[in-house]
């Protein structure tokens, strides 16, 4: 069901977002007072997740899945729709929290005692299943696993469904989680915490993504993924540029600064995680659709791998 303000088009459009940060949950308060990070890796700050999932249902549920549905059904009822055409989503670790105890059981009670909920909640593709279920949708569902670019294949793929008019409508969440151990391993390694990099962070963001463009946020003219390909000359003229750099790496964005136009980093707002490019995506989304500009490019460098998703107002 949907709202019945609808006006079809052959375009795609963002209608909605919702997400779980280390900013204030499920609100804009990200763009006026931004919560300043004083540790190389900041927790989300989460909210009483009992006001959306049943105690009951989701007692056995890890923060991140709590996260997933809470974000998603914020995303859905903001965009006036029960049931997604299809659930599309990216994760870089799955779900490290029970990944983790599924392991730790297993190394101090061998394999024949152990309880089977971790290992079934540890998988990559288990926060789409429990969206689907949650949300009664019984359409296409996958998960993209590619790293700081998993929500960038994720939204790539949404965005030819739509093109090609298999679905109407699709949730795209990406998710991801930082655990106390995940913490100190990359501390311990001098992945986090170096002068000038960004606080390693988590979070969850699901946004409505469709050809209805009444009340959208913005339009989303493209989702490029490259591999091993320069991308100087693909950028064209957006009015702001939103970047992944994590502080220390910035001299691969070098080259946007000949387009003289604002360039900002996502990352510096919500952190460095393989959640990051959804945040980045969201913050260009809700920038557009309070008119600060008309166009806008979220790029993503990560290697030899990039990314460039264009929106428009």
């Amino acid at each position: 069901m949907e709202k019945k303000c609808e006006a079809m088009s052959n375009k795609v459009y963002i209608n909605s977002v919702a997400h779980i940060s280390m900013q204030q949950p499920l609100s804009r308060e990200w763009m006026q007072n931004p919560v300043v990070p004083t540790t190389p890796c900041t927790p989300a700050i989460d909210p009483e997740f009992r006001q959306w999932p049943n105690p009951l249902k989701s007692r056995r549920w890890g923060k991140i899945l709590k996260r997933a549905v809470v974000t998603s059904t914020r995303a859905l009822g903001d965009a006036g729709i029960t049931v997604p055409d299809a659930v599309i989503s990216g994760t870089g670790r799955g779900c490290m929290a029970d990944t983790e105890s599924f392991i730790q059981a297993l190394v101090a009670e061998g394999e024949t005692a152990n309880q089977p909920t971790h290992f079934m909640q540890s998988t990559h593709n288990t926060t789409g299943s429990l969206i689907a279920i949650y949300t009664h949708c019984h359409g296409y569902n996958a998960t993209y696993s590619h790293n700081g670019h998993s929500f960038d294949w994720a939204l790539l793929d949404a965005f030819m469904q739509l093109e090609r008019g298999s679905v109407s409508n699709t949730l795209v969440s990406c998710n991801d989680e930082l655990t106390p151990a995940a913490s100190r391993i990359l501390l311990q390694a001098g992945l986090a915490g170096r002068p000038g990099q960004t606080t390693m962070s988590e979070g969850s963001v699901s946004m409505v993504v469709s050809r209805n463009a009444c009340n959208a946020l913005c339009r989303v003219e493209s989702v490029e993924l490259y591999h091993d390909t320069p991308i100087a000359d693909k950028v064209g003229s957006p009015d702001v540029v939103w970047t992944g750099t994590n502080g220390i790496d910035t001299q691969q964005y070098d080259f946007l600064k000949r387009l003289g136009v604002p360039i900002m980093s996502y990352k510096s707002i919500f952190g460095d995680s393989d959640t990051a490019s959804a945040f980045g995506t969201m913050a260009a989304a809700c920038m557009l659709q309070q008119q600060h500009m008309g166009s806008a490019l979220v790029v993503n460098i990560e290697g030899k791998n990039a990314s460039i998703i264009r929106l428009a107002r």
